[in-house]
């Protein structure tokens, strides 16, 4: 059973977080507490959306306010949960888009746009309705 949630912004959980980015990205040799990221989530400033199987973490999702707009930082699925019947990284995206009021909530603001940089493929992005744009991210109305 998979489960789509806020991740409580706790010690253990961003520490978790960031390692199981590194592992995703293939990163080595990186301290967790001592990422960007990290400090971002502690402050505040990046709200952290997770998956779990089983109580296992597999996905997690990196959202910012940039500019008073929903800016998706990271979007990042296990390797081997990647491109299989349950699309996790797909489904996780959506979660937080359909859940905007959680963002809102905690940014203390409303939003209208979602960007995404240019890390996800093009044709994933436009599957959940963002178009590209000048600033080379991807954009849509929420």
């Amino acid at each position: 059973m998979l489960e789509y949630k806020v991740i409580a912004l706790n010690e253990e959980n961003i520490i978790a977080l960031e390692n199981l980015r590194f592992k995703v990205y293939d990163y080595k040799n990186i301290e967790p507490t001592e990422t960007y990221f990290y400090r971002e989530i502690k402050n505040g400033k990046i709200l952290p959306f997770g998956v779990y199987e089983n109580n296992k973490l597999i996905a997690g999702c990196y959202v910012s306010n940039s500019y008073k707009t929903l800016f998706i930082e990271h979007l990042f699925v296990l390797k081997e949960y990647q491109n299989n019947e349950n699309h996790i990284g797909t489904n996780l995206l959506r979660y937080v888009l359909d859940n905007k009021e959680i963002c809102e909530n905690f940014f203390k603001m409303k939003f209208e746009f979602s960007y995404l940089d240019n890390r996800c493929s093009k044709s994933f992005c436009e599957a959940l309705g963002y178009k590209e744009n000048r600033n080379d991210m991807m954009s849509r109305s929420i």
